[in-house]
Order: structure tokens, then sequence, then C-alpha cells
């Protein structure tokens, strides 16, 4: 038995020759094996301009395959791939309320399912005319007209109709226009009610133990003022404000400041310093944290934050509520910004202004100084 296993006969029918299924098999798989190069798909998202104007509502998204043919199942059979793709809305898509409930994720998934063709004896991938609502699905080609129409120039023309009407309060002025000649003007936006329009605005703000301790502190918006005056009796100052002249009076506890402060002229009195002034920004770590512990920053229901992140509400939740989305928001230091929106018309060259001859503002038709609303800041800040 042993011997007829190792002749010729023997060998093809006990499957262990050179030309058994078995060996050509192998053989097979140590020649793809010795060929393989790993495939990469790279995908790309770049912006769709008609008459060289930017469509707000289409992307171009473009895919390029590298090495194809070894795109291979479990079985080292050659498989064309399938991509999901899932627009982002914890809403509604297409009317229909999204929830666990109904399900209602499942319908936002549109999938391009691709095939493998022979051209000239070698294996080409196809791409599909469009998507489809399952995977291996038919895919549906977007009629003609969907991509017809400039909304582009559309929205453009829109913004010029806006800009020009009579006593516009907003109208839209070139996206690379100067108001450098005029940022002073656009800084002397925010004072107080009652408060009649000169320059600056407001003569003076002083901060004191009636509105600078940890009881009573209040995120302060002021720009221009002739002159903010920190007392002896104030312990935290909070704020985005544009001023004159600071002063910093004598005092022997030490001084906390957050915020952002525009200043003409300093003046700072030794004892300040050496009691000692800590003084940073809205974005440093710790700030939002101190922020929380006097109140400033609390959830959308009036409650103080958590110190921790809510396990069952994680930032990346698939349908969070409103109300979760909401604190989350305002508990975070960068929801201070949206309080006035300081910094659009603080910057050196601002978004908005006076355009010559004009009595009512206008603002650039594409700014220059975002407005970035942070989703979260918590662990690790």
């Amino acid at each position: 038995g042993g011997q007829g296993g190792g002749g010729q006969g023997g060998g093809g029918q006990g499957g262990g020759g050179q030309n058994s299924p078995l060996q050509q098999e192998l053989n097979a798989w140590r020649a793809l094996r010795n060929a393989y190069r790993a495939p990469q798909i790279i995908i790309s998202v770049e912006p769709v301009l008609y008459g060289g104007i930017e469509q707000p509502h289409v992307v171009d998204v473009r895919m390029r395959f590298e090495n194809a043919e070894f795109l291979l199942n479990e079985k080292l059979e050659r498989q064309a791939p399938v991509m999901i793709f899932g627009g982002y809305d914890p809403t509604y898509v297409r009317g229909q309320p999204i929830s666990a409930n109904t399900n209602g994720l499942n319908h936002k998934k549109r999938y391009l399912n691709f095939s493998f063709t022979t051209t000239s004896g070698s294996q080409t991938i196809v791409a599909p005319i469009g998507f489809a609502d399952s995977p291996n699905g038919m895919a549906t080609e977007a009629p003609p007209d969907a991509f017809a129409f400039n909304w582009g120039q559309f929205n453009k023309e829109c913004e010029e109709l806006r800009g020009a009407k009579e006593g516009q309060a907003f109208g839209a002025a070139a996206w690379d226009y100067d108001f450098s000649p005029k940022a002073r003007e656009s800084w002397n936006f925010a004072g107080e009610d009652g408060v009649t329009h000169g320059d600056p605005i407001l003569p003076e703000i002083v901060f004191d133990n009636l509105n600078a301790r940890p009881n009573n502190v209040s995120f302060q918006i002021r720009s221009i003022v002739g002159v903010c005056r920190i007392r002896s009796t104030a312990e935290i100052v909070t704020g985005f404000l544009t001023c004159d002249r600071l002063v910093i009076e004598p005092r022997s506890k030490p001084l906390r400041i957050i915020g952002t402060f525009i200043v003409g002229a300093l003046q700072i009195d030794p004892s300040a310093l050496a009691a000692g002034i800590r003084w940073s920004s809205i974005y440093y770590p710790e700030a939002t944290f101190e922020l929380r512990k006097v109140g400033i920053l609390k959830s959308a229901t009036g409650a103080p934050c958590s110190e921790t992140p809510d396990p069952n509400n994680p930032i990346w939740h698939p349908v969070p509520s409103i109300q979760a989305v909401a604190s989350r928001f305002s508990c975070n230091a960068i929801s201070l910004r949206a309080k006035a929106d300081p910094f659009q018309w603080t910057a050196v060259n601002p978004d908005c202004g006076r355009l010559p001859g004009a009595s009512a503002t206008s603002c650039k038709r594409h700014p220059e100084n975002y407005f970035v609303i942070e989703y979260s800041r918590e662990g690790g800040i």
C-alpha cells in the first residue's frame, strides 16, 4: 500500500501527485502569494464648480483603485467591492424621523456596487452608474436635471440683490474688501442698553465686589470701552473687551482673569503684580472647569455642568437628544463666543463694516474670520 501510494497510478488516485487537483490548487495559491500586492482604494472629496462657481449642494467624490485584481474573498476568489455611504443627520432624512424604534437609520444608507469585467484577457473594475438601495441591488442613475441648475450662481445673485436693497442692514461686500481703515468703527459695537452711540460707545466699566466675585461674576462683552477698571475688591474677571485703557488698581489678593482683552494702554499697580495676576484665554484647559465652577458655563436646563462625561450619551451617539446636544455645547468654553462673536468684529481687518458713503453695515460675502462651533471639550482638555 505504501509503495503503491508512491507510484504514478497510486499517486494520482491518492491525490498526492504533481498533477492532482489539490496540488494544482496549492500551486495556484503559491503563485498568488508570490504575485500578491495589497489592494488600495484612494478616496478624495473635491468641490463641484459650474462656471467657476462652487456649488453648495453637491461634492465630487473620486475613487481610485490600485491592485484591484487582488480584491479577494475568504476563498481567494476575486470579489468586487461594495461601498456603503451614509449621510449623518441626527434628526430627519427625507421628512422621516430617525429613531432606534423605527429602525430609521437604515434608510440613510446607499450603496455603490462595483463589478469586474474582462477586457483583452485582463480583469477591469467597473463603477456603477449610480447608487443602489441595497448591496448588489440595481443602481439608479441620477436624472440629468439634478445637477443642471447653477445654485452657486443663484446664491451669489441673491446676495448681491439683498446687499443692494435700500436700507439693508447687513448687505454683502466683496469677499476681499479691506475694512482695516474702518476697524475701530467696526469694533465699536457692544455697550449697554440705553447707551447712545459714541466713540467709545461706553466711557467706563468697573469690576469690583458687585460683579467680579465667584458668586456674582458674569461674562462681559464690551467694545469699545474708554476705561476698563479692575478694583481691589474684584476676584475674577471674565469676558471679551476692547479697552482704550485697562487699569488694575492696587490690591493685596490674587486676581484671576479669563478672557481676551484688546487694550490700547495698560496700567497695572505694582502691588497687583506682587499679589499675583493669573490671566488666560477661555481656551486654557483649566479655564473650562473654573468657568463651570462659578456658573458661567452651565447646562441647557440651568443645572451645573457635570465634571465627567455621561456614559449613556457619548459624543458619538448616533441619535443624541436635543437637550444633550445643547448642554454639551453650553458646558464648553467655546459657547461663550456665541454671545456676540466679537472676533469677527475685532479683527484687524473685520468681516463687517461700513462701505464708503454707506450708512448701514455690510459684511464680506466670504468671511475670513470663521466662527467655529466646537461640539465638545471634555477629558484631557
